[in-house]
């Protein structure tokens, strides 16, 4: 069975998002629980690559580093005041039930416009996962 994505959490995601997720079993690290608070964009990118987790953020700073060709494993970005927590829950929710390990090393997800699309490298082939509205940009294929 493939492994399930894990996601490493900004210091600006509420605490009770991980908390809900951590309930229903899905790996979270947050930015407090590695004593990671206040270190640069770069880092916290480079940390959750190397870790190989799924960045959750409200910065749109990681955006701006994934297109300028910073590595990572993942980056899942929501507007900071656009939804509720329990939105917020419900969409990582569906993009954790619809990914694995492998294909956040591998694909893109475009999330925006209150749908989830899978795409297979280079934004090809889209699929429709569901309906949320979060922005997860997902490291493709060297190739």
């Amino acid at each position: 069975m493939p492994e399930k994505v894990q996601f490493y959490f900004d210091e600006h995601i509420p605490s009770a998002v991980a908390h809900a997720l951590r309930q229903r079993g899905i790996n979270v690290l947050t930015a407090q629980d590695a004593g990671r608070c206040g270190l640069p964009d770069t880092d916290q990118l480079q940390f959750a690559a190397e870790q190989g987790r799924l960045l959750v953020t409200f910065d749109t700073d990681y955006l701006a580093l994934a297109a300028e060709g910073m590595g990572h494993a993942g980056i899942a970005y929501c507007h900071p005041t656009k939804y509720s927590i329990g939105q917020l829950i419900q969409s990582l929710l569906l993009v954790h039930s619809m990914l694995d390990r492998a294909a956040v090393a591998a694909d893109w997800v475009l999330c925006g416009s209150e749908h989830v699309y899978w795409c297979t490298a280079c934004w090809t082939a889209p699929q429709w996962l569901g309906r949320v509205d979060i922005q997860v940009a997902l490291q493709p294929e060297e190739g």
